[in-house]
């Protein structure tokens, strides 16, 4: 957690988990404090907020690739045969299933790997505080929209998304494991390790490197515009996005320091 303080706004900038499990909790008293010191709260998305209709529309309108494009010669036969049982669930043939976006698979495959773990989305740091701040009556704010979500990974290049695939399949029976070692990187505020977590991935797989830049390091910038408009204003805030946002050469701090914004780690 970092502070920023101008003479117009006091802003707390925290990093999430967007899923834990019950042993990480009672959160650090100093993060709550934070929280009851302002009056917005600012989340990447609130998830509790969505129009199930109006969400419906904008995936289905990212749901196909066009009619000549399909992904059955970017993956083995392995991969192919990993891939079977998530057809089967849709009630699609391979050749059916092989025409979806992959952001739609990749989204697939991590709520199957995040199904086999101890780990609730419903547990994660930004809903809690959702939650806390419905409870007291406090505006919530997005920084983004759903539909800039699913850009951010649909919008990489097809081989891209297709690499991040064949990792995730490669990574099926990991998900506590990872889940685990990030949380528990989080939960001592060790911000290297986040950043070395993170490369862990591309080190593996080269070739998610233009799906990295697009989830990570070109979000950043874009929270970061966002959230020096909030600063601009005025106001206080206590600001929430996943702790990979707050790691490495790229972070969100890193922008807001290139504008000439100070701020303090506040240890939890």
């Amino acid at each position: 957690m970092w502070q920023i303080k101008t003479e117009k706004a006091n802003l707390y900038l925290v990093g999430s988990i967007h899923a834990l499990n019950e042993t990480f909790y009672p959160l650090a008293p100093a993060y709550l404090d934070a929280f009851d010191s302002v009056n917005k709260l600012v989340v990447e998305l609130n998830i509790l907020a969505l129009n199930p209709i109006d969400a419906q529309k904008h995936i289905a309108a990212l749901t196909w690739l066009d009619e000549d494009e399909t992904l059955a010669n970017l993956f083995n036969d392995k991969e192919i045969s990993q891939l079977q049982p998530f057809a089967e669930r849709k009630g699609m043939d391979m050749q059916t299933f092989l025409r979806l976006r992959p952001w739609l698979i990749l989204e697939m495959i991590s709520s199957y790997q995040f199904a086999q773990t101890d780990f609730q989305t419903a547990l994660g740091v930004d809903q809690f505080f959702i939650k806390r701040a419905q409870q007291k009556a406090k505006t919530v704010l997005e920084l983004e929209t759903l539909e800039e979500q699913i850009n951010a990974i649909n919008g990489a290049s097809l081989s891209a998304q297709t690499a991040a695939i064949s990792l995730a399949l490669s990574q099926l029976d990991q998900g506590q494991e990872q889940l685990t070692q990030m949380a528990t990187l989080w939960q001592s505020a060790d911000a290297k390790g986040l950043d070395e977590y993170s490369q862990k991935d591309l080190i593996e797989q080269p070739n998610i490197a233009p799906l990295m830049s697009q989830l990570l390091y070109k979000r950043n910038q874009v929270m970061a515009s966002r959230i020096q408009t909030y600063l601009e204003t005025g106001g206080s805030y206590f600001v929430v996005v996943g702790a990979l946002h707050l790691s490495g050469s790229q972070s969100v701090q890193s922008h807001l320091k290139k504008v000439g914004y100070e701020m303090v780690k506040v240890l939890p």
